[in-house]
């Protein structure tokens, strides 16, 4: 059974780009366009194996949807990973205070890295 993983990003073009990706790899991905339908999809569907988000986002925010996720004795066991555009210490600090799994840059991680990231942590689920 493959591993799922739900991917919360606003932009079309970039959640188009890593759920092909991942499923390339063999990965089942459920991609959300906000924190808000992340969160809905979450409720419905808890046995994900990892979450990617962004953090600015309509709705909800990738601040938001991990505050849940972490409230949640459900959920609060799936490694949380932000990849996004945000870049200032302020919002990495906040993230680390959460309890994300691990925080990278859109610009700064290609897309085998990506891979590498899921793979580390989708093996400690």
């Amino acid at each position: 059974m493959a591993q799922k993983i739900l991917l919360c990003e606003d932009s079309v073009f970039f959640a188009q780009a890593i759920s092909t990706l991942l499923k390339t790899q063999g990965y089942e991905v459920t991609a959300a366009p906000d924190g808000e339908q992340g969160l809905k999809v979450l409720k419905e569907q808890p046995d994900f194996n990892l979450i990617l988000c962004d953090i600015m986002m309509p709705n909800v925010d990738g601040f938001g949807v991990i505050r849940e996720v972490r409230m949640d004795p459900e959920l609060r066991k799936i490694p949380f990973i932000f990849l996004t555009g945000v870049s200032d210490q302020e919002s990495m600090d906040k993230a680390g205070e959460l309890g994300v799994a691990d925080y990278f840059i859109k610009s700064n991680v290609g897309l085998d890295k990506i891979i590498d990231l899921v793979k580390k942590h989708i093996s400690f689920n």
